[in-house]
């Protein structure tokens, strides 16, 4: 009897131990998994920089057009006054066609 409860307890911790070591490699696959997920959360804040980064940078460009193009409509308005105007051609500061 004592035999036969010794070789069930010996059973029973091989058991065990192959319980653990799949709870061990479980676990191995689980920190792998969140080093992926580290990986792809870094790259997530890079990717949300860079295109936070590219709109401020588009918005800037556009800014710039924009005055460029109120600027070229005011020297419009005021060669479209001179011909208007009439005024001699050797004030205006081109020629007329």
């Amino acid at each position: 009897m004592e035999q036969l409860l010794k070789q069930m307890m010996e059973q029973m911790n091989q058991q065990f131990e192959k319980i653990e070591r799949r709870f061990d490699a479980i676990d191995q696959r689980l920190d792998r998994i969140d080093q992926r997920l580290d990986v792809l959360e870094s790259s997530m804040k890079s990717l949300t920089e860079t295109v936070h980064n590219n709109a401020s940078e588009m918005r800037s460009h556009f800014r710039y057009m924009e005055i460029k193009m109120e600027r070229h409509d005011k020297m419009f308005e005021i060669i479209t006054a001179g011909y208007e105007l009439k005024i001699p051609e050797g004030k205006l500061p081109f020629k007329k066609d």
